[in-house]
């Protein structure tokens, strides 16, 4: 559930600092394209977004898990 949050509240900023949007605009920028898909992992936990993020997630989860960070795969459609 904190890579799903990640993606989908405002989490990564830290005082004093404006800022901690990243992630989330990173998300809406994937959705709103149909030839798009974004994939994460980090540890046990994964979340995906986008028409390709399900494929986006079969690359990763196809990694063997070294449990050694975050690792992400995005498909940017361009026409």
């Amino acid at each position: 559930s904190a890579v799903r949050k990640a993606f989908e509240e405002r989490l990564s900023g830290r005082a004093p600092e404006k800022r901690g949007n990243g992630l989330k605009f990173v998300k809406k920028l994937i959705t709103e394209k149909s030839d798009n898909g974004i994939a994460c992992r980090s540890g046990r936990g994964f979340a995906n977004y986008g028409k390709f993020g399900e494929n986006c997630l079969d690359i990763l989860q196809s990694i063997p898990n070294q449990n050694f960070g975050t690792i992400t795969l995005m498909v940017w459609g361009i026409k």
